[in-house]
């Protein structure tokens, strides 16, 4: 079969092609689906996730001031609060969107709460990067690293009660 140029009509070997990109898509947005579904259910999967994704960045912030010729503890705090802020946001519209709070009053609370494990984690930070890790050139992400993993477990349990408690009942409590 030709067209009108007299070149060969290739729609009939595109057809199985496009047939099987679809599938693979229905395929796809199934098991997202069920994905979404699945970390609906368990949101504590969904808090870390988001905390996950704050630690990489405040990581790969931390790297860049300190890289730039900021001193590692200026660049501890100041990744620290970015990725509070960034963390509380994702959090407030993913993990606990079921439950309705004021934006700005809830990061207050969110932010008042984090100063305690953001203390933690600083402090944490420097003894590791002072004593153990001082003579390591990535000493200073190592030791951030760790002080980040602590602060991260204790901040799910306290802001999960004192942020967005009673707002609404969960769908699936955990």
């Amino acid at each position: 079969m030709t067209g009108d140029n007299g070149a060969k009509d290739t729609s009939a070997q595109k057809a199985p092609a496009a047939e099987e990109k679809n599938s693979l898509r229905r395929v796809f947005l199934s098991a997202l689906g069920f994905v979404v579904k699945y970390l609906d259910k368990y949101r504590i999967l969904r808090f870390a996730i988001v905390g996950g994704m704050g630690f990489l960045m405040n990581l790969g912030i931390l790297v860049v001031l300190k890289e730039i010729g900021l001193h590692y503890i200026a660049a501890v705090v100041l990744g620290t609060e970015i990725t509070m802020t960034i963390n509380y946001l994702l959090n407030n519209y993913w993990t606990f969107s079921h439950r309705k709070i004021n934006i700005f009053k809830g990061w207050a609370k969110y932010a008042l709460i984090s100063l305690p494990f953001d203390g933690t984690s600083f402090a944490l930070t420097v003894v590791l990067k002072e004593t153990l890790l001082d003579g390591y050139y990535w000493g200073y992400l190592m030791a951030a690293g760790a002080g980040l993993l602590v602060a991260m477990i204790l901040r799910y349990v306290t802001v999960k009660r004192f942020v967005w408690k009673g707002h609404s009942t969960p769908k699936n409590p955990e």
